[in-house]
């Protein structure tokens, strides 16, 4: 049941304004017995009428006659006089003799203060201050009424207990237990305490003096390996007592849901340190970031915690808000920023994200119906086009080619789905392409990491060997990245010169010769780079090459999408306006709005345009821009590196290979020497059953950096001769049959896309990256791999930087 007074603290008139007159310096004035904002101080004797009271010392204080809510001994002043007023908030305080009932040793609180400091030391790290105490154990709580229209916030008798189902059921009037009154709409029509409406004022954060902390936190075990008050959690709450001594638990976590990151290890992607507010957080919320961050915290990793249970369903607010528990008035205002806190997690990618479509009156509140035109029907432009169709926009993707994905392209004609372009999903957990198929079904497969290397005379490189030139490898990289500290673009060279250098130079030093056989697996090595890279390492930026490195990148396995990306891209278009075969030539944005052409004459507008197409088909003019793009976007367009890969697959009769790579997902090809080196250098196994008498065995193997020279000018069927010339090489003890079926990829054409993805040249940073990603005037927006810089080269960074271009879209239309 509800308790203290409605209107105002210590408030005797029933809500109506009570003009009092006091006297003070000979002088009659007249102050609100109500609420007022001017600063807070004792007042004389006015009357017999009146007695003693004390003011709030807090400037500001909105309390004109505070109450004490502690109310913990029979001395508690209530609403008269206190030698002092302890402040919690505007509409919180405790008086001093129940201050002193808890701080005094010789006083009956003494010692449950003293257990509760005790627990708090134990599990904490904060000072376990009185304030500290009573907004943990004493303020009362504050529910809502669920019954429409009432919707009114109540206070709760101090000694209630509350859990998610009280919340979930609570009507006005019933108690703690859940009973309900018996004459409802008579509980409803009790007016609202008039405090509630002082925490609207912006300026209510400035007078909150405690810090809030939740109790009964759901999947509070992912927060194990940190302190439960730097983060807003009660020290106190048993479950966050069991776990001290445990570890971080995942087992409410979906799949690849991973929210937080180790405090003391570098941050994953899309996670979240749980102590600390990222840049575009304090950003979006300045005043909780400067005030009262820790309760932004505890909010933000609430969310978090609530959206890693079940990335299945779309997060509502009135879905999480039973779950949040804590005491005092302050509850209110969490509930109202818990909503705002949800909307920029789901503006930015961190929640409700992938196949996921809000329920239709949490769109947008401006309900926008305002058409976007979206160039591309790849990854970042459909991601983007969801997105918007989410917040209410009306999106038009228009598609060159006749299916969609762009340079994710599946072919399933060899009795298993065999990815012409992407296949592989590097880290998959909070990647937002692995919970994309855990929403829709799809199955992902881990990749083992052991790789054979087999030479060209079918001797499979030693154990040994391979570690140590493994280990060698990576520390002359190491090396590099010790040099290139504190040096500028003018100093930059190729990777390819800066590895001899340094590797050159090792041999010098240590006189350590390496045989032929460690010289070629050096050279795989190479060629293994040359394919992350997706360019010669002759080209590539030696101070550049990895600059997403030094940003949080994707945690956990390695996986093949088992049913192939395109099963994801056409759950993501399902419900989208897609027009395949509308190939644009032409986009003015000289006018308001944008004019978009397409070769067969047909004219689009919009007031914004986004575009999702490859780096190649702007570095090869194939549309053309009245005005002309600016020329920082132009030279960034020129300075990023387009880059190449080819693949072969091979479709057999029998698996050969599987006695000597003993069922391993992958194979490496040792080249004879340096001039081969890219040329069918790894082999994936996607056969449908990794036993020998399985029918459809296919081997998937690419052409990279300088090898590419070695097919122009070659026919398909050359170039699989060429492939099948080399495993008789790897596998002489066995008999290699021609394969059944076969493809060669042809990305490099420019009737293709031209290139796979991008890379950094020798002399160009990660700022390039920044500079496609620009929009043009706020009419034309950019998006795909090419414009990420954390997350170039990959299908999931083309889907956020799609994301992310809807919301810049989203918010210019907002605001």
């Amino acid at each position: 049941m509800e308790s203290g007074k409605m209107p105002g603290e210590g408030s005797k008139n029933n809500g109506h304004d009570a003009d009092v007159a006091v006297k003070r310096s000979g002088r009659c004035i007249k102050r609100s017995a109500k609420y007022d904002s001017d600063d807070c101080e004792p007042l004389e004797k006015a009357s017999v009428n009146f007695k003693p009271i004390k003011r709030c010392p807090t400037k500001g204080c909105a309390a004109i006659t505070p109450i004490c809510f502690a109310k913990s001994t029979e001395k508690c002043c209530g609403s008269g006089y206190t030698s002092r007023w302890y402040h919690m908030s505007s509409g919180e305080h405790f008086c001093n003799e129940c201050f002193e009932h808890f701080y005094r040793g010789h006083k009956d609180g003494y010692n449950a203060f003293s257990e509760w400091k005790m627990d708090w030391s134990t599990y904490g790290r904060s000072e376990p201050s009185t304030k500290a105490f009573m907004s943990d154990k004493m303020l009362p709580y504050w529910l809502q009424c669920n019954k429409p229209p009432c919707r009114r916030w109540r206070q709760m008798t101090r000694d209630a207990h509350i859990t998610a189902d009280l919340v979930r059921n609570y009507v006005c009037g019933m108690s703690p237990l859940g009973v309900k009154k018996e004459k409802q709409y008579q509980a409803c029509s009790v007016p609202e305490d008039e405090r509630v409406q002082l925490l609207r004022n912006q300026s209510w954060y400035c007078q909150l003096t405690y810090q809030v902390y939740l109790h009964s936190f759901p999947g509070v075990g992912l927060l194990a390996d940190t302190f439960p008050d730097s983060i807003g959690l009660s020290c106190t709450d048993p479950v966050i007592k069991q776990l001290k001594s445990k570890s971080v638990d995942f087992s409410e976590c979906s799949e690849y849901a991973r929210p937080f990151s180790h405090p003391e290890e570098p941050q994953h992607a899309l996670s979240f340190h749980a102590s600390i507010m990222e840049n575009d957080e304090i950003d979006e919320f300045p005043v909780m970031a400067n005030e009262h961050s820790i309760l932004y915290l505890a909010l933000r990793n609430f969310v978090m915690a609530q959206w890693a249970r079940n990335t299945k369903e779309w997060l509502t607010l009135d879905k999480i808000v039973p779950d949040l528990i804590c005491r005092g008035i302050t509850r209110i205002r969490c509930v109202e920023d818990l909503d705002r806190i949800i909307w920029f997690l789901t503006r930015k990618g961190y929640i409700n994200t992938g196949l996921l479509s809000p329920p239709t009156e949490l769109k947008p509140q401006t309900k926008l119906q305002k058409e976007v035109l979206i160039i591309g029907g790849g990854m970042s432009g459909l991601s983007a086009a969801r997105a918007l169709k989410n917040y209410g926009c009306k999106a038009v993707v228009l598609e060159s080619q006749n299916r969609l994905g762009g340079r994710v392209h599946d072919d399933m004609s060899f009795g298993a789905v065999v990815g012409q372009g992407a296949q592989l999903l590097a880290g998959c957990y909070n990647n937002p392409v692995a919970i994309m198929c855990s929403q829709a079904g799809l199955e992902l497969t881990p990749v083992r990491e052991h790789c054979p290397l087999i030479t060209e005379e079918g001797h499979v490189v030693t154990e040994d060997v391979d570690r140590r030139i493994d280990f060698h490898f990576n520390a002359m990289l190491d090396i590099i990245a010790e040099w290139r500290k504190n040096k500028d673009i003018t100093a930059d060279v190729s990777l390819f010169e800066k590895f001899y250098e340094m590797h050159q130079q090792f041999v010098d030093e240590s006189q350590i010769m390496f045989t032929k056989q460690e010289e070629q697996v050096l050279q795989f090595h190479i060629s293994n780079l040359e394919y992350a890279c997706g360019g010669s390492l002759k080209n590539v930026s030696a101070l550049s090459w990895d600059q997403n490195e030094a940003l949080p990148q994707f945690a956990g396995s390695h996986v093949f999408v088992k049913g192939g990306y395109s099963q994801v891209l056409n759950k993501m278009a399902e419900g989208l306006d897609v027009r395949l075969n509308h190939h644009v030539s032409k986009i003015d944005f000289s006018s308001d709005p944008v004019v978009v052409t397409t070769t067969s004459g047909q004219v689009f507008q919009s007031k914004a345009v986004i575009l999702s197409v490859p780096l190649a088909t702007l570095k090869n003019h194939k549309i053309q821009f009245q005005p002309h793009l600016p020329e920082r976007k132009l030279k960034a367009v020129i300075a990023l590196g387009a880059g190449l890969v080819e693949k072969v697959a091979l479709k057999f009769d029998k698996k050969f290979w599987i006695k000597k790579t003993k069922g391993e997902d992958f194979f490496g090809h040792v080249p004879p020497h340096e001039s081969k080196r890219g040329l069918f250098s790894t082999f994936y196994d996607l056969s449908t059953s990794k036993t020998p008498d399985c029918t459809t065995n296919i081997l998937v193997t690419h052409i990279t950096g300088d090898a590419l020279t070695l097919i122009e000018g070659k026919t398909d069927t050359e170039i699989v001769q060429m492939c099948v010339a080399v495993l008789r090489k790897l596998f002489p003890e066995e008999n290699v049959p021609e394969p059944t079926q076969w493809f060669v990829t042809h990305w490099r054409d420019p009737s293709n896309t031209g290139m796979v993805y991008s890379y950094l040249p020798v002399g160009r940073d990660g700022a390039v990256y920044d500079a496609l990603a620009e929009d043009v005037e706020k009419k034309i927006f950019f998006c795909g791999e090419a414009t990420n810089r954390q997350f170039p080269q990959t299908v999931t960074g083309a889907y956020l930087s799609g994301i992310r271009e809807a919301e810049k879209v989203l918010m210019q239309m907002i605001s």
